[in-house]
Parts: structure tokens; sequence; C-alpha cells
């Protein structure tokens, strides 16, 4: 979920609050859906109605994914399942979430990954990897230039070798690159499908890519064809057909929302907003936050400090100024569900 607006130092305050102190958590394996919460720097879950499931009780806390999450206590790595029982425990000093059936973990100062049943599937050999996307890791076998760097897939194969000067995780089949001071993209075995060339580039979500030329936000397709002139201030990725876009109306910096042809389907009027998610979409409008549909339609009134994007028919909100603040969630009706 992003937000997007001017980051003042109250605005990446608010960023902190809304991106780290409340998560979705998906327990896939038992169809069970959990929201993280923090209390006193120590995390938990609850459940979609708001009844703690696992009391806080970590310093730290992820998401589930086939009905594991990562934790830590006393400063000890481990995976809990639903019911907060340990599960797997071993000499970790870093887990990670479970990717694609896989999760990174870290151990003798090596990175490596293991399956759900806790299993070393890919043995701990590189010094830097990044979680599997697209069915492709990122990873790094060492340090000095004679080293790999490149691709594997979930036998651990290094699949694709490269040279770029840097890489990201492959997202709709094509992976950025940075090669000579521009982004361009490879596909999955490893060939440039679009040539570097771009100061700025996103990579592609549903279809098209967000690029920057002369200081303005278009968007090109895997062709690299630019199918959206770039005219627009800002412009995020898109999502469920939206992408939030900024612009200038009677001279002020607005926020509204494109559809993928570029045609405005919700006109600048926000100072800031947030991505669709679940048909809806944070908006501020007058200091206040509310929702709206993808008609424009006001569903849930601005009464909030601030507001994330919903994930599995909760959202989090925050009311109340930095002092007296209280942080929780609300359903698609606008009811608080959880509120600390």
């Amino acid at each position: 979920m992003k937000k997007y607006f001017f980051m003042t130092k109250v605005s990446i305050l608010l960023l902190f609050c809304l991106s780290g102190f409340f998560l979705t958590c998906t327990d896939s394996k038992q169809d069970r859906v959990l929201f993280r919460f923090e209390v006193d720097r120590k995390w938990g879950y609850i459940d979609i109605s708001g009844k703690i499931i696992i009391p806080a009780r970590y310093i730290f806390a992820g998401n589930f994914s086939r009905g594991l999450a990562p934790v830590k206590a006393n400063n000890e790595w481990f995976y809990i399942n639903a019911q907060g029982r340990k599960t797997i425990k071993k000499d970790f000093e870093y887990i990670d979430e479970f990717y694609e059936g896989l999760a990174l973990v870290k151990t003798r100062g090596m990175y490596g990954y293991i399956n759900a049943k806790g299993e070393m599937v890919i043995e701990p050999r590189f010094v830097t990897a990044f979680r599997f996307s697209d069915g492709l890791a990122r990873v790094r076998t060492g340090k000095a230039k004679s080293d790999k760097r490149g691709y594997i897939d979930k036998t651990g194969k290094m699949v694709i070798v490269h040279e770029y000067d840097a890489t990201w995780n492959f997202s709709d089949g094509l992976a950025r690159i940075w090669k000579d001071k521009r982004f361009g993209f490879i596909d999955k075995t490893g060939k440039i499908v679009i040539e570097p060339q771009y100061l700025t580039a996103e990579d592609f979500s549903g279809g098209l890519s967000r690029v920057i030329i002369d200081q303005k936000h278009g968007f090109i397709d895997k062709n690299g064809t630019l199918v959206i002139k770039p005219q627009f201030e800002y412009a995020g990725n898109f999502k469920e057909g939206c992408a939030v876009v900024k612009g200038l109306k009677d001279n002020e910096e607005k926020w509204g929302f494109i559809d993928t042809s570029g045609s405005l389907i919700i006109d600048l009027q926000y100072s800031e907003v947030g991505d669709f998610s679940e048909g809806l979409a944070p908006v501020k409008k007058d200091g206040l936050w509310g929702y709206i549909d993808r008609s424009g339609k006001l569903v849930i009134q601005q009464e909030f400090y601030n507001a994330g994007s919903f994930k599995n028919g909760l959202a989090y909100i925050r009311s109340g100024d930095v002092i007296g603040e209280k942080k929780g969630y609300i359903n698609r009706k606008g009811e608080i569900v959880f509120y600390r």
C-alpha cells in the first residue's frame, strides 16, 4: 500500500505509523486472516472481528503465509502458527516471510531458503539474497568482482547471470535493470527487452511501467511503447486499473486518479491519496481522511487523521493528534473493529 503526499517531518511520521504499526497477515493454510497490532512496542495479532488471538509479546512480528509468521522475542528468531505456537525454531540470525512457498533465512552470515516444513531447500551460500518473485530470486555469491550476481530458480540454480550495475525483482514477467545510469528491462531469459534509456522507471504493474521523461510522468507497455504520454507532476503504479496522479488545478497541486488509457476518471481535488484496494481508496481533503469508491463517491466519511488501504476487509486508521493519537482498524462499513 502506498500513499502520496509531500514528505514533511510530520508526513514521514504518519507514513511510518501507517506502514509499520499495522499489517495484514493471511494464514492461507487455515484460511484465516490475522491483523498485526502494537502495544508498548510489542506485537500481537487480532482477527477480523478485532478479537485478540495472539497477545502482544514479540519485538518483531511479520505476516502470515503458509500458516506461519516470522517473529522475534528474547533475541531469538522463530516461526509461529495462527495459535501462537512455535513451529520452526533453529539457529537463525534473520528470517523472512514466506513468498511463493519459500522463506529467506540467514545463518552463519549467509542467506538460504527454507520451506514451510523448516527444511533448508536452498543451502545458505549467498552474501546477498532477496525474496522470490515471479519464480525467481536475486542473489549474489560474494563481494569480489569475480563472484556471480543474478537470479536463481526454486531449485537454487542460477538461471540468469548478469553484470549490470543494479537489478530489481521480477514483476509482471520483467525485471528492472540499471546500466550506464539508465533504467531498462530484462525478461526471464536475461535478455534485454527494453533498452536502458530512462532516468526513472518503476516495476511493471498491470502491464504498465511508470517512467519520467522531461520531468513528467507517463507510462510504457511491455514493448517499450509510450502508451500514456508524460504529462503528470507525479504518478503512482496501477492498482485495480487505476493510478494516482498529481497535477495543477487552480494553481494548486492536487491528486486524482487515471485509468489505463490515461483518462482522468476522478478529478484532481485531494491533498493526499492512497491506492485503490478492494474497490476503495483513502483520500484526504480539508485535513481529514475518508474513502471513495471507483466512481469517486465518498463512501466512508472523512473523519480520520490518517488512513490506509483496505486488505482482507479491514483498513488501518488513526484518530487524534500525535500526542493523543489512537490507532486501529475499520471495516468496509466504516465501523471501528479495533482501537487502541
